[in-house]
């Protein structure tokens, strides 16, 4: 994250770009992103000199009118049901709540983060394949079930792949008999 552009700085750089430079070469000179420079332009074309003015209200986080019954609300219900998201309880807060500005989900599940209230997910350990030593020792056998052909008719087939080499090593094709 950089430190936001002097007044004067961006003063500059509009000055420049209507003296006839190129946005481009504006930011090579003063060694800025060419997305900050646009944003520059782009704020002094839709509010004037007034739009340069760097606005710090608008940085951190934001505070919501009623957020701290909210906050305790939603922080009970993850404590009595650990097992609800914060999607789920949102939902809940918004029927309970109609009336009053309800955070988003990402908000909610920060708080529920910084209070210890998040069950981390429980991760399956992949299963150890077996080393193959040799050509032939394992094969890989994978079955396609009902392809339509061009007859409109079914069929299935076998792929079958030595593990070792790779090498594919037959596919056979069947008609599939319906029932």
């Amino acid at each position: 994250m950089g430190i936001a552009l002097s007044l004067s700085k961006r003063r500059l750089i509009v000055k420049e770009k209507l003296g006839g430079k190129t946005l481009k070469s504006i930011a090579q000179e003063h060694q800025l992103s060419y997305s900050t420079t646009c944003n520059i332009w782009r704020l002094f074309k839709q509010k004037g000199l007034e739009g340069l003015k760097p606005r710090y209200n608008n940085c951190g986080p934001k505070t919501i009118k009623g957020s701290y019954k909210i906050y305790r609300c939603s922080k009970w219900l993850k404590r009595r049901h650990p097992k609800w998201g914060a999607p789920f309880i949102r939902t809940i807060l918004k029927e309970r709540y109609p009336k009053q500005e309800i955070p988003a989900v990402r908000t909610m599940q920060v708080w529920f983060r910084k209070a210890g209230l998040n069950q981390p997910r429980a991760y399956r350990k992949e299963p150890k394949a077996e080393k193959v030593e040799a050509v032939h020792d394992c094969w890989q056998i994978d079955a396609k079930e009902n392809l339509k052909l061009a007859d409109n008719s079914t069929a299935c087939y076998l792929t079958v792949v030595d593990v070792k080499s790779g090498a594919a090593l037959g596919t056979p094709v069947f008609s599939q008999r319906q029932n």
